[in-house]
């Protein structure tokens, strides 16, 4: 009787798992806000509405983090490449 084996960390990562970056969170968040109210057009680090907005994207990050280990767990063959988690 022969074994076929798959090299599970050759396959595609599932959609389920996602790349993480915070900047990319603030930068839709910003924007989002700026949809809903256009007087936000001149945001900066220092402005109360950024830092917010920081914080929501480091909670946001965080429970993305989260998720994909979560995931994770059922694919870890493919996760050992990865640097984001």
């Amino acid at each position: 009787m022969t074994t076929n084996s798959i090299d599970l960390s050759q396959l595609p990562l599932p959609d389920a798992i996602e790349e993480i970056d915070p900047e990319v969170i603030i930068v839709e968040w910003t924007q989002s806000l700026i949809s809903k109210d256009p007087n936000y057009t001149g945001l900066v680090e220092s402005d109360p509405a950024y830092i917010q907005g920081e914080a929501v994207a480091f909670r946001e990050s965080n429970l993305r983090v989260r998720v994909n280990e979560a995931v994770g767990q059922h694919f870890w063959p493919l996760l050992e490449g990865m640097t984001s988690m």
